[in-house]
């Protein structure tokens, strides 16, 4: 555990305290106050942008993860302010923040940070980078787009050198890191980054010893720049990756929807894992990881609920169902993916994603202090039969009674305790008038590009590509 800010302690279980014996299975159900209750340590794994502003693409039918440059997200509110409830609520006590606001600056950096701490979430941070402007589904755009439309979807291509200079900057400045934040690294997509950029996130990563999350085959259309783009590499990001030396035990990849039985292959030799969103790549329709295939080749799988505007509930607990539902879906065996396989991925497989195995994830001695304490008296545990098929399979977030993070209540009785949640309520009504603001000016600006995008969705529909991800596909 990191150190608390006021004392600047580690807190640990050693079976006297919090950790009751750290005995795990069923018997690590404790009794607190007169109530039985179920001990958890929940890590929830892939962040970024979570406000949740309507985006056009959502209401233009389209995929948010093709056009994150073009709906960008209002600034001046918090992410952590945002969802603090939505996570500790919901039984979360660590979270990967990939963090994609542009540009980034320190002071808003700091504000975000600042947040986090107020909050008291643990956070694996990391900034995200890309210097390749092109959108990932540029290629299917139609020919000779009016320059208002070629502006908007265009960008302009960033400065890796800056970038990197910039990242590890804010690695040095923040040091010694406060209570409950660790860094990791982001390059948002190796089709999004230049091979320097790539190669100097691998410096950085090998230098400082830190994790990297990058998007790779959340769609068909980085499926199709990786076919087109890369075949120097097999027409393969991940092995574009491996030969940039950005393929290792501290890489893990997001959604990995589209990958392949040989990427697999790769993936699981390297040691790197992915962190699975069944929600958002449902509700973009990208379809569905081969769930199956990446565990029985040992790849280290942890769950993620990606933003509020594709995903809409930060709720770990929708994750793992839909982790074992899907994986049913595609393979009758009764050996597939289990409710203990979804608290795995919730738990440990987070834990080993962010770096962390060892200290969070798990509730032994000498583990770190971080709990999700559940009540077993809520209808969900009536008759308490199976704490693994149970928490999967009938919780919501409802029976969610404590958050511990470092040793200290930041949830008790379902409430926060650092925030006052009436006074936030009302700085949020305050806030959402900005942000209403904002999205109307937005959608008007970029209104114009909606029928081309709608076309260029269309286009890469009809693309054979493979693998087939979508029901409709393997008809």
């Amino acid at each position: 555990m990191v150190r608390s800010a006021a004392g600047g302690e580690h807190r640990h279980l050693d079976g006297q305290r919090a950790g009751g014996s750290g005995r795990g299975g069923d018997e690590g159900a404790q009794a607190s106050r007169g109530q039985i209750r179920r001990v958890i340590s929940y890590v929830r794994n892939h962040l970024h942008e979570p406000l949740d502003v309507r985006t056009l693409a959502d209401h233009a039918g389209l995929s948010r993860a093709h056009f994150t440059r073009v709906f960008s997200t209002s600034e001046g509110v918090s992410p952590a302010e945002y969802v603090f409830k939505l996570w500790m609520g919901h039984g979360i006590t660590t979270i990967q923040d990939m963090n994609s606001l542009v540009p980034q600056d320190e002071e808003t950096l700091d504000v975000i940070l600042a947040a986090y701490a107020e909050v008291g979430v643990r956070v694996v941070f990391s900034i995200a980078v890309r210097d390749i402007a092109a959108l990932d589904i540029a290629p299917f755009l139609p020919p000779d787009l009016p320059p208002q439309v070629a502006a908007i979807v265009g960008g302009k291509p960033g400065d890796a050198q800056a970038d990197l200079a910039f990242v590890e900057a804010q690695i040095k400045r923040i040091d010694p890191l406060p209570a409950r934040l660790h860094w990791a690294l982001s390059p948002s997509g190796p089709q999004r980054c230049s091979t320097p950029l790539l190669e100097g996130i691998a410096g950085l990563s090998e230098r400082y010893r830190l994790p990297v999350f990058t998007h790779v085959y959340e769609t068909r259309a980085q499926l199709a720049k990786a076919r087109s783009h890369y075949p120097a590499h097999g027409g393969s990001l991940v092995r574009y990756m491996a030969d940039l030396g950005l393929l290792t035990a501290r890489t893990t990849i997001a959604h990995s929807v589209y990958i392949t039985d040989a990427e697999i292959a790769d993936v699981a030799r390297a040691g790197a894992g992915v962190v699975h969103n069944p929600i958002s790549n449902l509700k973009l329709k990208n379809g569905v990881a081969p769930l199956l295939d990446l565990k029985r080749a040992g790849v280290n799988l942890a769950l993620g609920c990606d933003n509020c505007s594709c995903s809409d509930c930060q709720n770990l607990f929708q994750a793992m169902k839909l982790y074992t539902l899907l994986a049913a879906g595609m393979d009758a065996e009764p050996t597939g993916v289990l409710a203990q396989d979804a608290l795995v991925a919730a738990t440990t497989g987070g834990a080993r994603a962010v770096g962390l195995e060892g200290s969070i994830g798990d509730v032994r001695p000498g583990m770190l202090a971080d709990l999700t304490l559940i009540d077993l008296s809520d209808l969900a545990y009536l008759p308490f039969n199976s704490a693994a098929r149970q928490l999967v399979f009938a919780e919501t977030g409802r029976a969610v009674h404590t958050v511990m993070v470092d040793g200290e209540l930041v949830l008790e009785d379902g409430r926060l305790t650092r925030i006052d949640e009436h006074a936030f309520r009302h700085e949020l009504e305050e806030v959402m008038q900005a942000v209403d603001r904002d999205y109307a000016q937005l959608v008007a600006r970029q209104q114009p590009a909606i029928a081309f995008l709608l076309e260029a969705n269309h286009n890469l529909t009809q693309a054979k590509l493979g693998p087939h991800r979508l029901v409709s596909e393997g008809e």
